[in-house]
C-alpha cells in the first residue's frame, strides 16, 4: 500500500493518549509510512490536507466533533498547507524505544 501519514499533535495529547492507549499509540510508529511529531499547535481546530487535493477543518465542541467542512479549492489548500507548515516548525519527532 502506497501512502504516508504525518501527524502533529500537542505533546500533552500524545502523552495522555500513550497512557490510555499504549498499543494504539505505538503501533503506527512501526509503520515506515507514518511520521508522528509533537508541536505547539497555534490554532484551536483540527486540520487535514488529503493528497494535496482536499483540505478540511475539524470543529470540536464539549460534546465531541461538531463538523468537518471540506474544501478542494486552491485557496483552501494553500491556506491549510500554510497553517500546517507553520505548526510543523519546531515540531519534535516522537521516539519510542529507540525508534525514529
Amino acid at each position: 500500500m502506497n501512502y504516508s501519514l504525518e501527524l502533529l499533535i500537542p505533546s500533552v495529547v500524545f502523552e495522555r493518549t500513550r497512557v490510555a492507549f499504549p498499543i494504539l499509540t505505538e503501533e503506527p510508529l512501526d509503520d515506515e509510512n507514518v511520521s508522528l511529531r509533537t508541536a505547539s499547535i497555534p490554532f484551536s481546530f483540527g486540520l487535514g490536507v488529503v493528497d494535496s487535493a482536499e483540505s478540511g477543518i475539524i470543529v470540536f465542541t464539549d460534546q465531541g466533533v461538531r463538523g468537518i467542512p471540506v474544501n478542494d479549492t486552491t485557496e483552501a489548500l494553500d491556506w491549510a498547507t500554510n497553517q500546517y507548515e507553520r505548526a510543523k516548525q519546531g515540531a519534535n519527532p516522537v521516539f519510542l524505544r529507540g525508534r525514529v
